[in-house]
């Protein structure tokens, strides 16, 4: 099975990062908090299909972006391939989900589609 490329957004603002809820009437991962992002679409690279998603969601570009490992999880019938990025910058992301900035002890709180939740040991060790 070919994995599905995603490029997700972990923003940080004062040991915060930023987190949206998904739509309740979402096809996949209804109600559950996300980092902002969505599929890799061809002939993107992840870094550019971040960029687009983050002007498409929330309105909003980072003054400074970098990779973090890449994560790759199995779902029944759906491989994802999770290409996280550390996102920094001055403007506040613009959403009609509700959001909300959260420190990694609160997020293990939160219902996640489990990709996301692999993440959250890599951004601990980030603040």
């Amino acid at each position: 099975m070919r994995p599905l490329q995603v490029a997700v957004g972990a923003i940080l603002r004062d040991g915060r990062f930023f987190l949206q809820r998904r739509d309740p009437a979402a096809r996949r991962f209804p109600g559950l908090w996300e980092f902002p992002g969505g599929k890799v679409e061809a002939p993107e690279t992840p870094a550019e299909a971040l960029l687009r998603e983050l002007r498409e969601e929330l309105d909003w570009t980072p003054d400074a972006f970098e990779p973090l490992p890449v994560i790759r999880y199995t779902y029944p019938g759906l491989v994802v391939e999770l290409n996280p990025f550390l996102c920094r910058g001055a403007a506040r992301p613009d959403t009609t989900l509700a959001w909300g900035w959260f420190l990694v002890g609160e997020m293990r709180g939160l219902p996640m589609p489990e990709a996301s939740r692999h993440l959250l040991p890599v951004l601990s060790r980030l603040v």
